[in-house]
């Protein structure tokens, strides 16, 4: 297994936090601007502040977003090695290295009022008169290969999970809003909690997604 963590300033984490995951479209995003963060700065040899990413790369690859009372954490479908500059870098199936363009192409398309009104990526493509960062010129082998890609995006399964501490007395429940919580999916269709008995921190929350780890248990209710 390998580890590469991020310490992350207020600023940072604020903005990889500034809306709640609660669609496709704002889970790609979260996963789009982690990435983009993360190849810009080249993994911690210590943990030195609160906020922080920390990305486990094994038979899983996953990224654990921790920002005061929550960590996130969410599947990355993409192949990631640390380069001898020594920071990471990102590769799809699809597509190869994930370039600066890329994210910032498909980040443009999810954050679009127009996500989900069109019928193809195409729509998306001429909306926004983007073009090939190469040759500057709108290449059909370029298109193809970013539809291939936002494709592989679009249909990835998350792997959504987010621990919670919440003490708003208003919407503190013991039986069915606990202040310690796992929320398990984020639509509104299929996202349920799991209540905790206590407080967890981010390298419980890693133990518990770790496929090489110890499983853990729930108990049936008294």
């Amino acid at each position: 297994m390998k580890r590469f963590n991020f310490n992350l300033s207020e600023i940072e984490a604020n903005y990889l936090q500034k809306s709640s995951i609660r669609s496709k479209e704002t889970s790609i995003q979260f996963l789009i601007e982690s990435i983009k963060l993360m190849a810009v700065k080249k993994p911690s040899a210590h943990i030195t502040t609160s906020s922080r990413i920390s990305l486990i790369v094994s038979n899983m690859s996953r990224l654990f977003f921790s920002h005061g009372n929550k960590i996130v954490s969410v599947n990355i479908p993409f192949y990631i090695y640390q380069g001898e500059d020594g920071y990471l870098h990102f590769e799809s199936k699809a597509i190869g290295e994930v370039t600066p363009f890329l994210t910032s192409l498909a980040l443009s398309i999810v954050s679009s009022s127009h996500f989900g009104k069109w019928n193809s990526i195409w729509d998306y493509i001429d909306l926004f008169d983007l073009h090939d960062d190469q040759s500057d010129t709108r290449t059909e082998q370029f298109l193809m290969d970013f539809n291939n890609f936002f494709f592989n995006l679009m249909c990835t399964e998350d792997g959504y999970l987010r621990y919670d501490y919440d003490n708003d007395p208003d919407r503190v429940d013991p039986e069915y809003h606990p202040e310690h919580h796992i929320d398990i999916f984020y639509s509104t269709s299929n996202t349920f909690k799991v209540g905790l008995r206590g407080a967890l921190n981010c390298e419980d929350v890693i133990s518990i997604l770790d496929i090489e780890s110890k499983c853990h248990f729930i108990l049936p209710p008294n």
